[in-house]
């Protein structure tokens, strides 16, 4: 199955970050918290000054107990050695942890969920912010927004905005994901055709707190979710073009993707609204039209094409799926709790996305399948539907310029822990079947939360039309690019 959707502390909690750089740096002494003042004129030693910051809740400096383990991301293809890990539990707390790595020469790192695809949200010789004690979940006024922090992780997100508020939100659905990461590059998930990307629910930032706006999904929660499967690769030229054919005219409600790999193809997605409602517009799609298709057993399925559920019922057996906890019940304490090494995915992977505006003729379609029919256990290739709601909003509203992308790809290999021949074939194997696609997706672009540091003037595909205006905001908040990973925005120039 595929993995989560990466995390990383993107350039707006940067940016926010970097204003708080800015306040240490240039207000007066006398606002930093006593014990922080009396450190700074004797440049006491990192680990000292972090130790004085009132209200954090560990400081884990190498050859410490849990050390090791606290450092990993989620990519075990990347391996980093922070020159200590602090977690803090206020704004203020993290103003003090910024203002003790200032002093000593080191940069400070964010760190929401740790699922940056290319491992920078660990840094070696930094100081790692880990914002997980900032998982705080505050209802707004009529239930209509929430106050939330950024050390929330999706699977609990879910839970808390469903079981204190009876409302859902446009984001994924990986359990362990961290929402900073996600609502910053964008936000892509199951709902977003019908209700935009999790960053067009953004109304505010507050340092690195924020209020995202919840949608009432009315019928008690109940949403329809679908699944077809056919289990053979030779269907995929049929099965994708009907695809495109079905979302070109398809309503905001649905919202789908089709997954290639792992020996079968599948097409699924939750729909906003009623089962009847759903019933002819699935007709229309003619998948069943194609031979060989059959309805997936696992649960909430049961052998059936589609059902209403609740979504919140979704979030929690895509939870137990992607941990290996299928009907186990297991999955609402695992949700509510800390992340560990079990709940981490442990294989190193390499990923590439793209994003198109038109259709794939059916040429571009027998490239994928014949690609998909050369690849070998964990390889996947996953295309989501976008429009909708995320094609109303300008693409200067937010950072995200994407808004015309009618599809995104999202290509994933991962391999066995120090095998470099296995590692030779599943990224060769990757890199051939991006490079013999790029012919047909047009102008090169990316998704910033897909992380690729292969990738060619990333900043470019990353943020597009906005690169310029994004840059102009990294000169105003972060002059001396304090806060920076190899494929952060750039100063100008």
């Amino acid at each position: 199955m595929a993995i989560c959707d990466s995390m990383l502390i993107r350039f707006l909690l940067v940016a926010a970050l970097a204003a708080m750089y800015q306040y240490i740096n240039q207000r007066p002494q006398a606002v930093l918290p006593t014990r922080i003042i009396g450190l700074f004129p004797e440049a006491k030693s990192l680990a000292t000054c972090l130790g004085g910051v009132a209200g954090i809740q560990a400081v884990l400096l190498p050859g410490d107990e849990g050390f090791a383990a606290a450092a990993l991301g989620d990519n075990r293809a990347f391996a980093s050695t922070p020159a200590a890990i602090v977690y803090p539990k206020t704004t203020q707390d993290v103003q003090g942890v910024v203002a003790c790595a200032r002093a000593s020469g080191v940069r400070a790192v964010p760190r929401s969920g740790g699922h940056s695809y290319e491992g920078y949200s660990v840094q070696t010789g930094t100081v790692l912010v880990d914002l997980s004690g900032l998982d705080f979940f505050t209802p707004g006024p009529g239930d209509a927004s929430a106050r939330v922090g950024p050390g929330n992780r999706l699977g609990p997100l879910h839970y808390k905005a469903w079981t204190q508020m009876g409302r859902v939100f446009p984001g994924g659905v990986c359990p362990h994901v961290g929402v900073g990461g996600l609502i910053l590059g964008g936000g892509i998930g199951p709902l977003s055709r019908t209700f935009g990307l999790l960053s067009d629910s953004l109304t505010e930032v507050e340092v690195v707190l924020y209020n995202s706006t919840m949608f009432d999904p009315g019928d008690n929660g109940k949403v329809v979710a679908f699944q077809i499967e056919w289990p053979t690769y030779d269907v995929i030229p049929d099965v994708l073009e009907a695809v495109q054919a079905w979302l070109r005219t398809a309503p905001d409600e649905l919202n789908a993707d089709a997954i290639l790999g792992f020996g079968n193809v599948q097409v699924s997605g939750v729909y906003v609204g009623t089962l009847e409602s759903f019933e002819p517009l699935f007709a229309q799609s003619g998948l069943t039209d194609i031979p060989g298709y059959q309805a997936s057993s696992r649960a909430p399925f049961r052998n059936s094409l589609a059902v209403s559920t609740r979504f919140i019922d979704l979030v929690l057996l895509y939870g137990e799926y992607t941990m290996g906890l299928q009907g186990s019940g297991e999955i609402t304490d695992l949700l509510l709790g800390p992340e560990t090494s079990a709940t981490r995915h442990p294989a190193p992977s390499k990923y590439k996305s793209a994003l198109i505006s038109t259709l794939l003729p059916r040429a571009a379609l027998a490239v994928i399948r014949d690609h998909i029919a050369r690849s070998r256990d964990c390889a996947y290739l996953e295309i989501r539907a976008l429009g909708g709601a995320i094609a109303r909003v300008s693409a200067e509203a937010t950072a995200f310029p994407h808004r015309s992308a009618t599809f995104s790809f999202q290509w994933q290999v991962s391999w066995e822990q120090e095998n470099e021949e296995h590692k030779a074939a599943q990224t060769g194997w990757l890199t051939d079947f991006y490079s013999a696609l790029q012919p047909y997706l047009g102008t090169p672009r990316a998704y910033v939360n897909y992380l690729d540091r292969d990738l060619a003037e990333s900043s470019a595909q990353y943020f597009g039309s906005n690169l310029e205006r994004l840059q102009k905001i990294k000169l105003a908040y972060d002059p001396l690019d304090y806060f920076r990973n190899p494929q952060s925005v750039q100063l100008p120039g």
